[in-house]
């Protein structure tokens, strides 16, 4: 399970390999190299409740088999606007880590 939030954003992915879900590397090829770390942005508290309680939530659903988690889907959550968007994660045909 990951969960990140810097400033007033935050998101959520996880990587089950008994799923055949994507995996780290597929999500993260997404992503350049980030200049600002958490401690010089800042972060506004609420918000890493915020994913902290959705960490917890997806994990009981994959433990218990209850409900339907977020299989290859990156949850990210705008503060400011307190919306959340749904962007699917495709496991990547090329990727070094899961098709090996």
């Amino acid at each position: 399970m990951s969960g990140a939030a810097i400033r007033t954003e935050g998101q959520v992915f996880w990587v089950l390999p008994s799923e055949q879900s994507a995996c780290y590397e597929c999500f993260s090829q997404f992503y350049q190299e980030q200049e600002l770390s958490c401690h010089q942005a800042g972060v506004m508290s609420p918000v890493v409740g915020i994913i902290g309680n959705l960490q917890a939530l997806e994990a009981i659903k994959i433990l218990t088999h209850f409900g339907t988690p977020l299989r290859n889907t990156l949850l990210v959550f705008d503060g400011m606007q307190s919306e959340w968007i749904k962007l699917k994660v495709d496991k990547s045909a090329t990727c070094r880590v899961c098709n090996v």
